[in-house]
């Protein structure tokens, strides 16, 4: 059993300067898509499926405020929450890496085991920043966006065929 099926769409409408951006999407529920499948490009990540018309969707870009995903720092396999910043588009931050782990700038970040919208190994970017507080629990880290947001074209909308069964 094949567990992923993508969809390939193309982008008709995407913002990447407000604090919530937004993707509309070619393709819609006759396509097969569905609310909460992820989405990708050939470069990284690109958000998650929020609502759909037969024809049309539209997606909650990762360059949004509420947009979380799971993802570790490869080398090390140490797992984190991945957040936009809010200004700019090319970078995230990386959250909840814990301080006795060893993250070095230039490490591949990727999605993470736990990420129940994306598959494992999806590339993120790579580490740009890292610096990290006398009294602080974890990292703050900065991660370059494998994505380029502004030029987004075509798109992989994801079908993850156990998901049901993994929710359950």
């Amino acid at each position: 059993l094949e567990q992923y099926k993508f969809i390939v769409a193309k982008v008709i409408n995407n913002s990447v300067s407000k604090p919530n951006n937004y993707i509309t999407l070619n393709k819609g529920s006759l396509d097969g898509i569905k609310p909460g499948m992820g989405i990708i490009s050939p470069q990284g990540i690109v958000g998650r499926v929020m609502v759909c018309s037969e024809h049309f969707s539209t997606a909650t870009s990762l360059l949004h405020s509420k947009m979380l995903i799971s993802a570790e720092i490869s080398r090390i396999h140490a797992s984190g929450s991945l957040k936009w910043g809010g200004n700019n588009p090319d970078r995230a931050n990386l959250e909840f890496v814990a301080r006795h782990l060893k993250p070095k700038v230039g490490d591949t970040v990727r999605t993470s085991e736990f990420s129940n919208i994306l598959p494992e190994g999806i590339h993120v970017g790579v580490i740009s920043s890292i610096k990290l507080k006398d009294d602080a629990t974890f990292y703050n880290i900065e991660v370059d966006l494998a994505t380029d947001f502004s030029t987004l074209n075509f798109v992989y909308v994801i079908n993850n065929k156990l998901q049901a069964e993994k929710d359950s």
